[in-house]
């Protein structure tokens, strides 16, 4: 008997944790069984692209904008439920609030198919628009057959809004222990384009200018840090850095802080482990909606100390390799990074480094799903 075919539903493919994590995921899957990625609109351009195996299908061209926002969002569960029939996908893996939606009302009346539910934030502070798709979500959730979340307080975050009532899991992120690992040599090339020696202390948060990441409450954090330790020098490191930095740059100018700050767009995937060997300590200053932080884990995988948040499932991925503070506490923050730049940064560096080895272990993830795939149509 030949494996269930899968079919992995997003809304679309932009660069992000998200579009990374299920890409990967549909690249393991293809190595055993048939899998397609499936999304709204065809994005000709995908700057993250499958394997040859994965195949891909999109509901909309991207030239198809004759009808209303609504009226696609609705009728893309009818071309959903069409294509998983006429392509006989037996497993559908959507992800996130609105390709949930479309996917349970798809198969609604098609139990069986295995029908899994993706979260990927926790505690976050949603739109109108995706608090509407939320309480829509609520009337469809008895379809689904299992909700997944890359983090346990996502789990919480969902049922208090009246979701994962049934059957939940937790499923780390993946992270590529081979591509992220330390790099002495990138370390040196790296500090010598930023013009900063290698021992000098450097601090930087990494990720999408958002309000969830609180960017601000980390430059506050950063000038409590530059009056102790005149040293220490900060990077901001995201997407379009030079577009966000505008009020960034006027908060670290009022701080004192602007001359030792640097902004830096982020680099290509191949290029982030040499990043992340250049740094001292990763901070992750986010207040709120984080699910599994892929750079905190990527970041300990190529030996940096690390200072978190205690948002989402950050304490867990940090564990006893770093410091945890309370969300929007900058004086604890501060305290965190003082602390740890007071530890030798090779201190404990293969245990950082196994302990999200450990945590992040494709072939554990992947059992996990298949249980659940023999569970379903073993019945």
């Amino acid at each position: 008997m030949k494996p269930p075919s899968w079919c992995i539903f997003l809304r679309s493919l932009p660069v992000g944790g998200v579009a990374r994590q299920f890409t990967t995921l549909a690249n393991y899957l293809s190595a055993s069984r048939r899998v397609a990625v499936v999304t709204m609109f065809s994005h000709q351009h995908d700057p993250l692209p499958t394997n040859e195996l994965v195949e891909r299908y999109s509901l909309y061209a991207d030239e198809d904008t004759n009808s209303t926002p609504a009226k696609m969002l609705v009728g893309a569960s009818e071309r959903l439920r069409r294509l998983c029939r006429e392509q006989d996908f037996n497993v559908i893996y959507s992800a996130r609030e609105l390709a949930n939606w479309v996917a349970a009302r798809a198969v609604l009346r098609e139990p069986e198919r295995l029908l899994l539910w993706g979260h990927r934030v926790s505690h976050h502070q949603f739109s109108w628009k995706i608090k509407t798709i939320l309480h829509l979500s609520r009337l469809v959730r008895s379809r689904v057959n299992c909700e997944i979340s890359n983090s346990h307080r996502g789990l919480d975050a969902y049922r208090e809004l009246g979701l994962c009532q049934g059957q939940t899991l937790f499923l780390p992120n993946f992270i590529d222990s081979n591509l992220f690992q330390p790099n002495s040599g990138q370390r040196a090339v790296v500090r010598e384009s930023w013009g900063l020696s290698d021992d000098t202390p450097i601090i930087a948060i990494v990720g999408r200018f958002a309000p969830m990441k609180n960017h601000a409450g980390f430059l506050r954090a950063a000038a409590i840090v530059a009056e102790a330790n005149d040293q220490a020098r900060f990077i901001m490191i995201g997407p379009n850095a030079q577009q966000a930095k505008s009020e960034l740059a006027e908060q670290a100018n009022s701080l004192g802080i602007s001359e030792r700050l640097m902004f830096l767009d982020q680099a290509p995937a191949k290029e982030m482990p040499g990043v992340l060997s250049a740094i001292d300590i990763l901070c992750s200053s986010s207040s709120f909606g984080e699910g599994f932080s892929n750079v905190l884990a990527e970041a300990m995988a190529c030996g940096c100390q690390i200072v978190a948040t205690d948002v989402g499932e950050s304490a867990a991925i940090v564990g006893d390799h770093g410091v945890v503070t309370t969300p929007q506490d900058d004086k604890q923050l501060a305290e965190g990074l003082l602390r740890t730049l007071a530890i030798p940064r090779h201190e404990d560096i293969d245990a950082r480094r196994q302990h999200v080895i450990d945590l992040c272990d494709p072939q554990k993830i992947l059992e996990q799903l298949m249980a659940l795939e023999r569970a379903f149509f073993q019945k």
